[in-house]
């Protein structure tokens, strides 16, 4: 495990640094910096080409990690024969129990 970290993490260069501007707000009479704050700003042209600098460098990174397609293929075939699973579960005042249930081959996201 640990020489996937590392060749996920040796890849290349160094990363660009992010946008940094210098923001200063106050919070209960202390001065906090924020120099990250224009990344919160995904409609700024400066994060957006940042963010997709570092999706390549990542999927490039993780791309070549060793074994990566053969890992991935046996994950697939592993989440396709598993049956469906409780991801979480509540129980209401009245006594009711409330289960989100994720299918086999289901999206997460759906």
């Amino acid at each position: 495990m640990l020489r996937i970290v590392v060749a996920a993490f040796s890849y290349g260069q160094r990363p660009p640094e992010p946008p940094q501007r210098p923001v200063v707000e106050e919070h209960f009479g202390t001065p906090i910096a924020d120099p990250y704050r224009p990344l919160e700003d995904l409609d700024d042209p400066a994060v957006r080409d940042w963010l997709a600098t570092q999706s390549q460098r990542a999927r490039a990174a993780f791309d070549s990690l060793p074994g990566r397609r053969t890992l991935l293929a046996r994950l697939e075939e592993i989440e396709r024969e598993t049956p469906g699973a409780v991801a979480a579960a509540s129980l209401l005042r009245d006594g009711e129990i409330v289960c989100l249930k994720r299918d086999a081959g289901q999206d997460v996201a759906t």
